[in-house]
């Protein structure tokens, strides 16, 4: 997937390919702004955005006081004693998160409700390293904590380790979360959050191998089957809910099809996975198509409750969902699909 950038002359270009500088340059030079799309204003680092989340045009929280800060924290993990850096970028609504390859979290931008991994009440550009991840609340001392993969949703952030462990904080008025959040008396029924990283349990095991946000809902894969918590409408059960939550991970309802998933993917309110078999199976909601199937007509449907093929669709070993659209990419290369 690459990230345009719509510009005066309505040319298109493909950041990853270009160094930070080059990048910093061009912005300065040319003012270019970004257009409708599901990343927020700020210069984008020389990434493949493949895990990009964003389900609004945050333009509005992310003034560009950022690009200074990110800068800054660029030059701060090169500088360090054992040179760090970024190569993960997830966001959400109203903040943002980097991944470094020595598998810490920074986050920066709105936290009311947790969305920073740690108590912020008040917009930040700073970006803070998220402590709470490595510490005796989340692991024992003797393990060691190393993020390999971070997801974000609407207000909430999961965060995948290289021992196969899920944490996860934010909002979790659906359960989005994994596990249950105490109310007290500053936090009513139905407005819990956290602002601390926590271990999300598994039934069977630990050892998760990928995971992706939704806006209201988390999907993970776990040797090789698909479990999903939070919002009850996305968790593919096979059924129209109309409202409810599970904050308990469920094993997703495969329609008595055996299948090994090797990669989920969520936009706003659907879910792709790709399988071992080359295919793609997406459910949820389907307004856009983003589910690979008409939304109208005789066989066409505004929501799928449960995984269904994406027909037409062979050999693929790649797919990212956007807010409400999908590509898959083929063995070789050569052909990517959109839905």
């Amino acid at each position: 997937a690459l990230l345009k950038v719509k510009r005066d002359t309505d040319e298109s270009f493909s950041y990853e390919q270009r160094t930070f500088g080059d990048m910093m340059d061009e912005i300065r030079t040319n003012n270019d702004t970004f257009g409708e799309s599901f990343f927020p204003n700020f210069v984008p680092l020389p990434l493949t955005f493949t895990n990009i989340l964003g389900k609004t045009n945050t333009r509005e929280y992310f003034p560009s006081g950022l690009m200074a800060s990110l800068h800054k924290l660029q030059r701060t993990l090169h500088n360090e004693s054992m040179p760090d850096r970024i190569v993960g970028c997830n966001v959400g609504e109203k903040h943002v998160l980097f991944n470094t390859a020595h598998g810490r979290v920074f986050s920066c931008g709105i936290g009311k409700m947790g969305e920073l991994g740690y108590a912020c009440n008040v917009a930040t550009l700073q970006c803070n390293i998220i402590e709470g991840l490595y510490s005796r609340a989340v692991a024992p001392p003797s393990t060691r904590v190393m993020v390999k993969k971070i997801s974000t949703g609407s207000n909430h952030t999961i965060a995948l380790d290289d021992g196969g462990r899920v944490f996860a904080w934010g909002d979790n008025r659906k359960g989005q979360c994994g596990y249950k959040t105490a109310t007290t008396k500053f936090r009513n029924a139905g407005e819990s959050f956290s602002t601390k990283p926590r271990l999300v349990q598994f039934d069977k095991s630990l050892w998760v191998n990928d995971v992706a946000c939704g806006g209201d809902f988390s999907v993970g894969v776990l040797k090789g089957l698909l479990y999903a918590w939070g919002d009850k409408k996305y968790l593919g059960q096979g059924k129209f809910y109309q409202g409810g939550h599970s904050h308990k991970p469920k094993a997703v309802k495969l329609q008595g099809q055996s299948l090994k998933f090797l990669k989920v993917t969520c936009g706003n309110s659907h879910v792709a996975g790709a399988a071992s078999n080359g295919k793609v199976y997406c459910w949820g909601v389907n307004n856009f198509a983003q589910c690979g199937r008409p939304s109208y007509g005789e066989k066409g449907s505004l929501f799928l409750p449960a995984p269904e093929e994406v027909h037409h669709l062979n050999n693929v070993i790649d797919v990212v969902a956007g807010g409400f659209h999908t590509v898959a990419l083929t063995r070789g290369g050569g052909n990517s699909h959109v839905a």
